[in-house]
């Protein structure tokens, strides 16, 4: 969890490089989220209170690779980056981005794995596993989570789509 700290973009990056890690690699390893705040400010990122992008952090770990949670622990503070390169457990070659369509976006997450995405995040209601039916949806994008999957389901007044997305908020 992220705790009061805004560093959902951190556990969305992570989130989806973990996914990948583990379908490519067959490794599952939690990723550090620390060092993603601690040392990605040179590439864009900002500290607790103005938050940052998923994709300066892809492209930190592009540069730098990534150490595992175990050795780079999350403390959901600021603090000085103590990245230690010997410690690194995965670097990336590259990423991508994903067009900003709903179907592009199902096709990434049924053929790559999780994806990471902003959302309007003022609708939530707070309630897990809740259906957000998306009529007040804006584009003010403002809180980073991870997309795991799409569906839809039988409701009231018919068919709902859904996205299946991973938060970082926790139950606080």
């Amino acid at each position: 969890e992220q705790g009061e700290c805004g560093r959902c973009w951190a556990f969305s990056a992570t989130g989806a490089l973990e996914g990948q890690n583990a379908i490519v690699n067959n490794v599952k390893i939690p990723l550090s989220e620390q060092q993603l705040l601690d040392c990605s400010k040179p590439y864009g990122n900002d500290d607790c209170e103005h938050g940052g992008l998923m994709s300066f952090a892809f492209g930190y770990v592009l540069d730098k690779g990534i150490e595992a949670d175990s050795s780079y622990p999350y403390k959901g503070i600021d603090t000085p980056c103590q990245y230690d390169a010997k410690k690194t457990v995965l670097k990336i070659e590259g990423y991508k981005n994903v067009s900003i369509s709903e179907e592009e976006l199902k096709k990434a997450v049924g053929t790559v794995g999780p994806v990471s995405v902003a959302i309007d995040a003022d609708q939530f209601n707070y309630i897990p596993e809740e259906i957000l039916d998306g009529l007040f949806c804006t584009h003010n994008l403002n809180h980073g989570v991870l997309a795991v999957g799409y569906g839809e389901e039988d409701h009231l007044f018919g068919k709902k789509r859904f996205w299946k997305v991973k938060n970082s908020w926790g139950k606080d």
